[in-house]
């Protein structure tokens, strides 16, 4: 396999993860959090952010927030969350002040954009 194909084929895998990480929180978490938005995307080949915008989070600590979510991910394959690097778990009130969230907001290097209402969108 030449390296363009090795670079396409591992841009594909993290594409797959990124679909998964989507889908599996929209499933389980989603489905008890209804007001919940799941989002994701891929920075670069094996390196993906997650931020998972809740009202059900306010006046909840960090570990609270965090322990029905890696309950969801530790479902997936390692391979997967092995390239989950950024996990946000915030408020609609805190998404405006965060410095997490407006990184996730503005990253220019954004190449695959999951949510869980559109699908796919390639940076154009």
């Amino acid at each position: 396999m030449d390296t363009r194909s090795k670079k396409l084929a591992r841009y594909l895998k993290t594409d797959r993860h990124v679909t998964q990480i989507v889908k599996a929180l929209r499933r389980a978490y989603g489905a008890a959090h209804p007001k919940a938005v799941i989002e994701a995307y891929m920075v670069d080949w094996g390196i993906i952010r997650v931020r998972v915008t809740d009202p059900d989070f306010e006046g909840k600590s960090d570990k609270e927030r965090e322990d029905p979510i890696w309950a969801v991910l530790q479902t997936l394959p390692a391979e997967a969350l092995q390239e989950l690097h950024v996990l946000i778990l915030i408020t609609p009130g805190e998404r405006k002040r965060s410095p997490g969230s407006a990184l996730f907001d503005n990253d220019r290097r954004r190449t695959i954009r999951r949510t869980a209402d559109t699908p796919l969108k390639a940076k154009s």
